[in-house]
């Protein structure tokens, strides 16, 4: 056998290798697949063009897992959006933060006060005292760790595109339920707004933070009951910047 018979065939034996261990990878990952649907309470769907697809309601919100196709490789869409009850406003949006390169080919986007949120999300248009009081410590970190996952909250949902869904098998159940707890730490309603600004500028552990919520509850609301109570609560803050932004008030 010439080097070139050996080198064709070599080829062709290694692509059948390759094959055999992805399709032994997808069927091993289906039993795992199925467990993270009957954990999370998900029903099986049978839908024309996915052979993989998790579909069904958790505690209000909309939850689904299935194989799409990008080009010649088959993926995992993850979806969590409102359902019967959840609500999650189309006017707040976050993403993974760009590295170094491409966050020179994108607008400087607004910040927080947090230097390790900040470097690892982006903050997209919405109403600014919304964002803020969405953004407790707890939630902050929720985010940070769904965009690490390639998370991206816009429109009213949470969507990610991850890998195969055989490699994705054995994290699925953990990824649904990081982005459904997500979704509810993001479920605000517009009265809630003013409340959850007051509790975060006297709660938060940073004062940056603290101090952007006093600024956007008095900027925002300032005949409401809790700010007068934000405001003489900022006058004897542990924070020197804090208590200045309320003697400016």
């Amino acid at each position: 056998m010439t080097a070139g018979e050996w080198l064709f065939y070599g080829a062709g034996a290694a692509t059948l290798a390759w094959a055999g261990w992805v399709g032994w990878r997808r069927q091993g990952g289906r039993p795992l697949w199925r467990a993270a649907g009957h954990a999370l309470g998900l029903d099986e769907v049978q839908v024309r063009g996915h052979t993989w697809h998790l579909a069904g309601e958790v505690d209000g919100w909309w939850v689904s897992a299935r194989d799409i196709r990008e080009g010649d490789r088959q993926k995992t869409e993850l979806l969590v959006r409102p359902g019967s009850a959840g609500r999650l406003s189309a006017k707040v949006a976050f993403a993974a933060e760009p590295q170094a390169l491409g966050r020179l080919l994108v607008q400087p986007d607004r910040t927080l006060g947090d230097p390790a949120f900040d470097t690892a999300v982006r903050i997209g248009d919405g109403p600014w005292p919304t964002v803020l009081a969405l953004l407790d410590g707890t939630t902050r970190n929720r985010l940070m760790a769904c965009v690490a996952d390639g998370v991206l909250v816009q429109g009213g949902e949470l969507l990610a595109v991850a890998g195969d869904p055989g490699a994705v098998a054995p994290t699925l159940e953990a990824r649904l339920r990081r982005m459904l707890a997500l979704a509810k730490a993001l479920d605000l309603s517009e009265d809630d707004v003013p409340v959850r600004l007051a509790r975060n500028a006297r709660r938060d552990f940073l004062a940056a933070v603290r101090g952007a919520n006093l600024q956007a509850l008095l900027a925002a609301y300032p005949d409401h009951p809790l700010t007068a109570a934000a405001l003489r609560a900022a006058q004897v803050d542990r924070d020197a910047t804090v208590r200045f932004t309320a003697a400016q008030a």
